[in-house]
Formats: C-alpha cells, structure tokens, sequence
C-alpha cells in the first residue's frame, strides 16, 4: 500500500490486456486546492491546501502528469506523445498513465472528467 503522504513510482502487472483505445474515454484535472511545483530533482511536488496532504512524484510520474497537463487531461493524447518519445508501445503508456492517475485520483489529487 502507498503511504499517504509519498507517490511512489510501481511497475504494475498487467494480468489482463489493456482496453483499447475507442474503449476510454477520460480527462484528469487537478484537484480542487491541489497545487504544483517542479522539483530540482525531477520530482513533482503535489500538495493539496484543503487536506494538508502532500506527494512527491518521481521523475517518470512527473513526465506523464506534465503531457496529462499539456494536453489538457487527455489520457489517449497524453500516452500517444509519450509513447512517441519513449518509443514504448502505446496501449502500454495508456495503461500507466490511467493506473497514475487513478492514484492520483484516489488520494485526492486529481480529478477524472
């Protein structure tokens, strides 16, 4: 279990395959009170004023919740240009970034719309 006051980077196991694309449809936001800051160490630095709660993400965490930012919250979006420049598969970055944000989402950071 994630302690709650850290994020820390899991591999996850996939014992089933990974919905396709025309299959999820979501959009992440940042939380109400939930604000952000870069690290000098490529950690992101998630903290929500309401709960007192904060979270480190490491670097790869980082890099998904910023493409999640760039493309405002579009997960298919987000994974295809991470995808991309980590020349990872696809479906496979999709996966990751629903499983972050899904943690994100449950500790109170994120928001799914």
């Amino acid at each position: 279990m994630v302690p709650a006051d850290r994020f820390r980077e899991t591999r996850y196991i996939k014992e089933t395959p990974p919905l396709n694309q025309e299959a999820i449809m979501m959009a992440i936001t940042t939380a109400p009170g939930v604000t952000q800051r870069m690290l000098s160490n490529g950690h992101l630095e998630l903290t929500c004023r309401t709960s007192h709660r904060h979270i480190e993400c490491e670097p790869v965490a980082a890099a998904m919740w910023i493409a999640l930012k760039q493309h405002n919250g579009d997960v298919d979006r987000a994974a295809s240009t991470l995808s991309a420049l980590w020349h990872t598969n696809e479906d496979d970055t999709r996966y990751d970034l629903i499983a972050l944000a899904g943690s994100l989402c449950s500790l109170g950071m994120a928001t799914e719309s």
